[in-house]
């Protein structure tokens, strides 16, 4: 208990300066020019007369100078695009948990370029006129390690425990909100490899440099090892609604995810201070107060805390970093000139809860945000003596 004390005090104090978050219903002349370029766009009015090119890039610009004001990123369909508008860099780790160690998901990294190109627009049903959008391109990796990772010879696996995998990627994110602010929606293509080298060499310059633990010898024996490609497309929908008067809302929805690496679906619960408008997708506070970044850093820090609790079971209908190939329950890693079985989850937990509490604020331009999550288990470690796996995430996204 006493080392989550820091973590309650933290939460006393978000609690204590939760200010009301914005609660208002987008101005009638914004709704009208809305219309009338909506009409535009959709040729519901034959008269053109009105909307000569002037016309439209004006009252263009009179949109996208609003949605500016109460939001951050989102771009309105047509207006002028910039080329980078912020920078994401999150990390994951167990050792952020609060005296958890390397097993399980045991760590990540991810950075993120947030841009108005590269719009592709797959499969989408929705109309651009009646959405702000934005997009994101990145690169990451993540990593799964077994209970004991001090591995020489294949006989030291233990067919109970998950094997050694890691994903590394290249990605592309398209970020939506309808123009109320009410229902946003998030997809993202990843595309990589499953079993290379990035994932092992992080691990390795981690437990030598920064926190001197024990040698994560068995990298050799991950899933696919020396690479197998890998395609993943996860996706999000989200509904927010006004819970309180003082400024709490709730929002809820669905994620899924289909791929190589985890196919899965996952209904989600949230409540926040903040809403869908003030806090976008990459955790990019809006501040509309004039005076900001003139006043005092905690002046600055009580007007922008944030906080979230989210819920979400998860449905999981194959996982490849528990049970290996897609196909068949088997891997195998070439040693000695012969093939090596290594032992992987037959039998995993199809529903995994998921419970994550974070907590942030703005600085300037900047926002930064520390987010714990506890899960329940993917496969059956009751011999571990582990009722639940947890770790940290510490993200920063840079407004440019």
């Amino acid at each position: 208990m006493k080392n989550n004390q820091p973590l309650l005090l933290i939460i006393v104090l978000i609690l204590q300066y939760n200010l009301a978050a914005q609660d208002f219903e987008i101005p009638k002349e914004i709704k009208e020019t809305h219309q009338r370029l909506s009409d535009h766009y959709e040729g519901v009015k034959e008269d053109r007369i009105h909307f000569t090119e002037d016309f439209v890039k004006k009252e263009t610009a009179f949109l996208q100078k609003f949605y500016d004001s109460i939001t951050e990123y989102y771009r309105y369909f047509d207006a002028k695009k910039k080329i980078l508008k912020g920078v994401r860099v999150y990390t994951d780790n167990d050792a952020f948990a609060f005296g958890n160690r390397d097993h399980e998901y045991t760590g990540g990294l991810r950075i993120e370029f947030i841009t108005d190109y590269v719009g592709l627009k797959l499969l989408s049903l929705r109309k651009d006129n009646d959405y702000l959008t934005y997009q994101a391109v990145f690169f990451g990796f993540e990593l799964y390690t077994p209970d004991n990772i001090d591995i020489k010879d294949p006989i030291d696996l233990d067919p109970r425990d998950r094997p050694f995998a890691s994903f590394q990627y290249i990605g592309r994110s398209r970020n939506s909100i309808r123009l109320d602010g009410k229902y946003r929606v998030s997809g993202e293509l990843k595309i990589g490899i499953i079993g290379g080298e990035v994932s092992r060499n992080f691990q390795r310059i981690i437990h030598r440099d920064i926190t001197d633990s024990s040698n994560n010898n068995g990298w050799d024996y991950q899933i696919a090892n020396e690479g197998r490609f890998a395609i993943q497309y996860n996706s999000s929908n989200e509904w927010q609604e006004k819970l309180t008067d003082n400024g709490q809302y709730v929002s809820y929805g669905v994620n899924f995810g289909l791929g190589f690496e985890k196919t899965f679906v996952s209904p989600i619960l949230s409540i926040s201070n903040k809403t869908f408008f003030e806090r976008n997708h990459h955790n990019a506070i809006n501040s509309s107060n004039k005076y900001f970044g003139t006043q005092s850093l905690w002046t600055q820090i009580k007007q922008t805390l944030f906080y979230e609790a989210t819920v979400a079971p998860e449905y999981v209908i194959y996982n490849s970093m528990l049970q290996g190939y897609p196909t068949k329950n088997k891997e195998f890693v070439a040693r000695n000139n012969g093939k090596v079985v290594i032992p992987v989850i037959d039998n995993i937990s199809n529903i995994v809860t998921k419970f994550s509490l974070s907590f942030g604020f703005r600085n300037y331009n900047s926002t930064l945000m520390f987010s714990y999550y506890i899960q329940t288990p993917e496969y059956d470690y009751g011999w571990k003596d582990k009722a639940f796996h947890k770790y940290g995430r510490i993200s920063f996204t840079l407004n440019i």
